[in-house]
């Protein structure tokens, strides 16, 4: 679960009653007489919260095994492009690279394999 600390609309802090959190998508919504209404593009909103990962007290074997599958990738990939795919020099270079998140890396950065373990254990809106 999220927990929203503090709202702060063009310097004014706002109570629960201005704000809802919806906790399927992480989404914070500014409300009017209770609707749902789009934040002032011309406003400075500032929030804290707590999110992130919520770790039981024993960590289970897939979160384990996801963090030392992420350590290991990225200990393999130092020193060289982390998006270079493939490389060939028959006809002299030949290089395939993939864009930021592309074919391994989820949305996070993180490993797709890694990102799908650790799914079961975000707090959404982190």
């Amino acid at each position: 679960m999220v927990e929203v600390l503090e709202v702060i609309e063009a310097g004014t802090e706002l109570t629960t009653d201005d704000y809802e959190l919806d906790e399927a998508t992480g989404q914070l919504w500014r409300l009017s007489d209770g609707d749902r209404i789009w934040w002032s593009d011309a406003a400075a909103i500032t929030v804290s919260y707590v999110g992130g990962y919520g770790l039981p007290d024993d960590l289970p074997a897939d979160i384990q095994r996801a963090a030392i599958e992420q350590a290991k990738s990225q200990y393999m990939a130092s020193g060289r492009d982390p998006n270079l795919r493939s490389f060939s020099v028959p006809d002299v270079y030949q290089a395939t690279y993939s864009v930021g998140g592309g074919d391994s890396m989820g949305k996070s950065g993180l490993l797709a394999q890694v990102e799908g373990a650790l799914a079961p254990y975000r707090r959404v809106g982190a």
